[in-house]
């Protein structure tokens, strides 16, 4: 059976073997094989199978559009998800601290709560141990109410037993006048009996000055001038040699009042042996050390009441604490320094406890910043309490009894785990301070709060004595002064503290730009402003990012779901600092420059960098406003459209 399409078929098969028989090359059989005689036009519309294959075929290609339509719409869902998943994510988070600081603020409370049940226990404890003591005399009553036959004879004894005491009463307010006339008597007495000591000795003192200085002088005669001009280099080796210090010609004078020469030197010894042996009975021979001789001559011959022993005893005691001081500074940790100084408080005062407390008006609380055994977090109040009176009035609170002080505040005891006996409260004042409430109280501002009158800032509390006595007034003297010292340690700490929060804001300050520029909104306005201002839309600001050394600029970026028109969210384009034309301008000595042709440069980015105008490109460095000669924050790209002469300024057209 013939047919076109069958002889076509027959006959190129027909030359495809004749050529492979006749040895010629595969590659003139392909190209041959190209140059076939095509088909007709009519023939695929005749052949039904290639019909219905492309007919599935094109069903298949309709399918999987259909398909990819509804996978894309899955992935934007999808992504719309992952979206509103983030953000409940970042509300949950945020949530979290929120809950977090109320859970913290909650735990502060009940720590407060746990302080103020335990404080009331003690309280409750107390009464109900009053409260148990009455019920026991109570219940006595009680008892003996109800036997009525002992009644009669338990009435006639309590009555005999009223006269008895009311004897006792009589006698005894008899015996306490006589004692109080006794007393006043005696001290009356010993104050006459110490007169005439002091004058009999003062005497005395003169007496044998006079005697050893009539000797000298007769002895003095019968030398040669050898010995007189030997004697002065004694003199200055015994001064020497005595208590391991010099002593000056004022030394001498200190039990005589009549004029020596100056080569009298065993005259000067002697008559401070004998001041020191005469006045043994005062003080000890070794706290004459410590007051000026003239002083003391002063005291001996003037003072009738012996105040010359408190004087020496507080020279002594003032002496100790200059020994302290040198000591107190052990370290640069202010708890340390603080313990330091109230451990040797407590030795030098003889007292078992100190501490020192802060005023805090605001809160109208005192609060311990340390004690003797370490940092402490005591809280007193500041309206109650003997340490709050001497805050609030500026006044030295010497108690000699606690518990027998109507300002006393039970609590205390509890708070502090001790037992107050006697109390010595010492305030701080703030000079300062002082001053400018008085400045500003004088200037007339009566809007002002008044909150602390007196410019106490911090208290010193002392109690317990170790000798069962009340504070003598040199432990008021010196207390004070080691509360000065306090003082001075708790304000150079509160300054330095304020110079460490001061350094840390300028550091911020510092920072602030490097922050400020890594917001990619700020500078996509900052770059549109500009624009606006020199009339270039071809404008374009890079900043540079030392940590991952990279540029980047704003740049905007379509969402994934684009068919329902959404608007445009701007994002960071990065870019190596090398793979650009700002790389010519990273540097601490950068300066703005003009490129013509920036095109032909090697470091041109034809992605990143304008190609430039007519003119040309500007390159100008962001520099940092301290001039500290960091690298640049960034680089700005203008491209030279208009015709203009360049001024002092990159930017100023004129």
């Amino acid at each position: 059976m013939y047919s076109p399409l069958s002889a076509s078929v027959y006959s190129s098969s027909k030359k495809r073997t004749l050529q492979s028989s006749s040895g010629t090359s595969p590659h003139l059989a392909t190209l041959q094989r190209s140059r076939l005689t095509p088909l007709p036009a009519n023939t695929r519309a005749k052949d039904p199978l290639l019909h219905e294959k492309m007919r599935q075929d094109a069903q298949t290609i309709s399918f999987l559009k259909q398909r990819l339509v509804l996978l894309e719409r899955e992935v934007s869902a999808s992504t719309k998800h992952r979206h509103m998943t983030e953000k409940q994510i970042a509300q949950l988070s945020l949530e979290t601290q929120r809950l977090q600081g109320e859970k913290t603020q909650q735990q502060a409370r009940i720590d407060e709560l746990d302080k103020t049940v335990l404080r009331q226990r003690h309280e409750y404890d107390k009464l109900a141990a009053r409260y148990a003591a009455v019920y026991a005399n109570l219940q006595k009553l009680v008892d003996q109410q109800q036997n009525p036959s002992d009644n009669s004879a338990q009435q006639s004894a309590l009555q005999a037993l009223v006269r008895e005491n009311q004897d006792f009463l009589r006698k005894l307010r008899v015996l306490e006048a006589r004692h109080a006339e006794d007393k006043a008597l005696t001290s009356n007495q010993e104050k006459k009996i110490k007169r005439l000591k002091a004058e009999i000795e003062a005497l005395k003192h003169m007496h044998d000055a006079k005697n050893h200085e009539d000797d000298l002088d007769e002895s003095s005669s019968d030398t040669d001038q050898v010995s007189r001009l030997t004697r002065p280099k004694k003199r200055a080796d015994s001064d020497v040699n005595y208590g391991g210090r010099p002593n000056s010609a004022s030394t001498a004078s200190i039990t005589s009042s009549t004029p020596r020469r100056a080569g009298s030197p065993v005259r000067v010894q002697v008559v401070q042996n004998t001041a020191l042996g005469t006045a043994g009975h005062l003080v000890t021979a070794e706290a004459y050390q410590y007051i000026d001789p003239n002083i003391l001559k002063v005291l001996e011959k003037v003072d009738s009441q012996f105040s010359i022993t408190n004087a020496i005893n507080l020279s002594v005691v003032l002496k100790k604490w200059l020994n302290s001081c040198v000591h107190v500074v052990c370290s640069t940790h202010l708890p340390t320094v603080l313990q330091t100084l109230l451990k040797r408080m407590c030795e030098l005062m003889h007292c078992e406890h100190v501490a020192l407390f802060t005023v805090d008006y605001a809160a109208r609380k005192l609060v311990a910043t340390s004690s003797e055994r370490g940092p402490e977090r005591w809280e007193l109040p500041l309206d109650k309490g003997i340490s709050g009176y001497a805050a609030r009035h500026n006044v030295l609170c010497n108690v000699p009894c606690a518990n027998d002080d109507p300002r006393f505040f039970s609590s205390t005891d509890s708070i502090t785990n001790t037992t107050s006996r006697e109390v010595l409260a010492l305030p701080i004042v703030h000079e300062l301070q002082l001053y400018l409430e008085a400045h500003l109280a004088g200037a007339g501002d009566s809007n002002r709060t008044k909150v602390n009158g007196h410019g106490v800032f911090a208290v010193l509390r002392a109690w317990n004595t170790t000798h069962q006595k009340p504070f003598s007034p040199n432990d008021q003297i010196l207390g004070s002064l080691l509360a000065i010292q306090a003082g001075i340690i708790l304000r150079q700490t509160a300054v330095t503290k304020t110079l460490q929060k001061i350094n840390h804001k300028t550091h911020q300050i510092l920072q602030m730009p490097s922050e400020i520029i890594t917001k990619a909104s700020l500078v996509a306005v900052a770059q549109n402003e500009l624009g606006e201002c020199l009339g270039i839309k071809q404008l374009r600001i890079f900043i540079f990012d030392a940590a991952a050394h990279k540029l980047w600029h704003a740049g905007e970026q379509l969402p994934h779901d684009t068919g329902d028109g959404s608007t445009q969210t701007l994002v960071r384009r990065y870019v190596s600092a090398q793979a650009s034309l700002c790389a010519l301008l990273l540097r601490s000595d950068a300066t703005a420059m003009i490129l013509t042709e920036p095109s032909a440069q090697t470091a041109f980015n034809d992605t990143v960098d304008i190609p430039g105008g007519a003119r040309g490109l500007y390159l100008v460095p962001i520099l940092s406003p301290w001039g500290n000669g960091a690298l640049p924050f960034g680089v700005v790209q203008v491209a030279r459209v208009a015709k203009a002469r360049l001024s002092a300024s990159p930017f100023a057209l004129t």
